[in-house]
């Protein structure tokens, strides 16, 4: 599958290795968190295209910091290195696939 825990140190590398990146900032004691995870999870199967990452916030406060992440969780959306979509807070899994339809579609 085409999930995978990174961190801060990693962020920038996996950012411009890859064409298209949805980033899951979380945390374990964030209960919108884990119930979000899993229409992540889901969701990751149907874009084989996309890498899926999630980043704990509680371990990587530099680059939470460095992107300005106010709420767990919070979504990003990068491609090409150009952020897309940034959004705190729990995102229906419709809204999710329709997000994604459109960043892969979309030109940068």
């Amino acid at each position: 599958m085409n999930i995978i825990d990174i961190t801060q140190d990693k962020f920038n590398d996996i950012v411009d290795a890859n064409s298209i990146v949805i980033v899951n900032f979380w945390a374990k004691w964030c209960v919108p968190c884990l119930n979000f995870t899993k229409a992540f999870i889901e969701i990751a199967k149907d874009y084989p295209e996309v890498l899926f990452c999630k980043i704990n916030v509680d371990n990587n406060l530099q680059l939470v910091e460095n992107l300005a992440i106010k709420t767990v969780p919070t979504v990003l959306i990068i491609k090409n290195e150009t952020i897309l979509y940034k959004e705190g807070g729990t995102i229906p899994k419709r809204t999710l696939i329709d997000l994604l339809n459109k960043a892969v579609e979309i030109k940068v």
